[in-house]
Parts: C-alpha cells; structure tokens; sequence
C-alpha cells in the first residue's frame, strides 16, 4: 500500500496526487518524474511506501513511470478509468517486477493471455501486485516470479545459470522467452523507431519451448499482431540495458 505526502490532488493517479510534472518520451509514450519513496510499518506490521514529491520527506529520489498521452489518444489508463467510473480514489496498491537474466545474458519476457482484461497478449516481465504478507516490494517480486513461471529464487539481485524448466501460471502468463540483451537492445531501437540491426528472426521459447517470432515482440503494445512490449517493461528494458552499459539515461 501507499501513503501520499505532499498531494496536490485526490486523484488516483500517483502522477497527478503528487503534481509531478513528468517528462515524456513519445517514442515508447511513456513518461518518468521523480519521486522520494520511504518504507515504513504501520502498527498493523503493513509495508507501507510513503510517496511525496521531491523536497518533501526522506528517502531515495526513484523516477516513477507514468504513462503519456500519444497521437494514437492512448494515455494515463488510471485517469481513464476514473473518468468512467468517478467514485472516490481508491487505496494506491503497489506493484514489483522482477527482472531475470540468466547466465546467458538473456531476459525474461512473458505474455499475458488474451483472457486477461488488461492488456491482453502484452509482453512484460513478471511481477504484480505488492501484498499486505510481502515483507519487501523485491519479496513481493520475487514471490510473483515463482508464481507465474516456477522459478524459485532467495535474494536480489539474482543471477541465475542454466534456467530450469519454466512452470507458467496460465492464468497470468501463456508463453515466455528468453530474449538475448543484444536483442533486446535491438527491440528497444525498433519501438523507437530507429533501426533494429538484428538479423536472427526467432528466440527461443521459455525452457526449450518453441521459437517466438520476433514479430510477436517488436514495437510498442499493441503492434500488428496485437502483441508487443508494455510500454512501461520496455522503458524498464531501457533503463537495463543503460546500466548494463555503465552509463546513466537522463530522466
């Protein structure tokens, strides 16, 4: 759960609570702002973020990840939903995800199914929601991580060197891959419109599985065949491959 300090508004959307001004990046229509975030534990024993624009609170300066308007009408889903149903805000939840790469220096994507009602066939990195039991918002995603693929694993950060077979939770992911980073670097490219500069045409699918089309993963969610990267995992695609590099993106 999440405390606001400092709020502008009652709006449910971190972004906007806070009066952020965030910067977009209209490639990827994603957008970043900073952000201070404290842990604390209230007497219940609840993790608890407090959230508050800089200058005000303690804690780390985090950028938070907020989705821009686009051409294409495509922007804040939180807002959207507020506007169709204006009832009062609900209690923020968090969310974690957890970033696997294994000794091959590969990512792990997975696909959300077309039953799901939010974005459906997206492709994103595993995680969810942050519960009342998780002791830490890393816990959390790691406890999402053996849910939706099987792969158990006791801290962060977590290297892993043969991966073993993926076990999915059908009902949150119906396939996964191990993407390469050099590959993953040249889908970033492509959803920025740049030239991809990679020839392989398929990856292999999550524990031996069959190839994925590379299809299935170029471009933003959603792309030609309604698939594609979420917005959001493809900046924090970015954000990897820039500290795989040593060097800092600005913000």
């Amino acid at each position: 759960m999440a405390t606001l300090r400092g709020a502008a508004c009652s709006s449910p959307c971190l972004v906007a609570a806070l009066g952020l001004a965030p910067l977009p990046d209209l490639s990827i229509a994603c957008a970043t702002a900073p952000v201070r975030c404290a842990w604390v534990r209230d007497h219940g024993g609840r993790l608890t973020a407090q959230l508050s624009p800089p200058g005000v609170g303690d804690g780390p300066l985090l950028p938070l990840g907020h989705q821009a308007a686009t051409d294409e009408g495509l922007g804040c889903p939180i807002l959207a939903d507020a506007a169709l149903d204006p009832l009062p805000p609900r209690e923020v939840r968090l969310g974690a995800v957890a970033v696997a790469i294994d000794a091959d220096e590969r990512v792990l994507l997975t696909r959300r199914p077309q039953s799901m009602r939010s974005f459906p066939g997206a492709w994103v990195m595993p995680g969810g929601s942050v519960d009342v039991s998780d002791a830490t918002a890393a816990a959390a995603a790691l406890r999402e991580l053996h849910e939706e693929t099987g792969l158990a694993v006791a801290f962060v950060p977590v290297r892993v060197g043969e991966p073993p077979p993926l076990v999915l939770q059908p009902e949150e992911c119906d396939c996964a891959v191990w993407v390469p980073l050099a590959e993953a670097a040249g889908l970033v490219r492509d959803a920025d419109g740049s030239p991809a500069g990679y020839e392989r045409a398929r990856v292999m699918g999550g524990g031996g599985g069959p190839a994925v089309p590379l299809a299935s993963l170029r471009g933003v969610y959603p792309n030609e065949v309604g698939e594609g990267i979420a917005r959001g995992h493809l900046w924090a695609l970015r954000q990897l491959l820039a500290m795989r590099r040593g060097q800092k993106e600005t913000i």
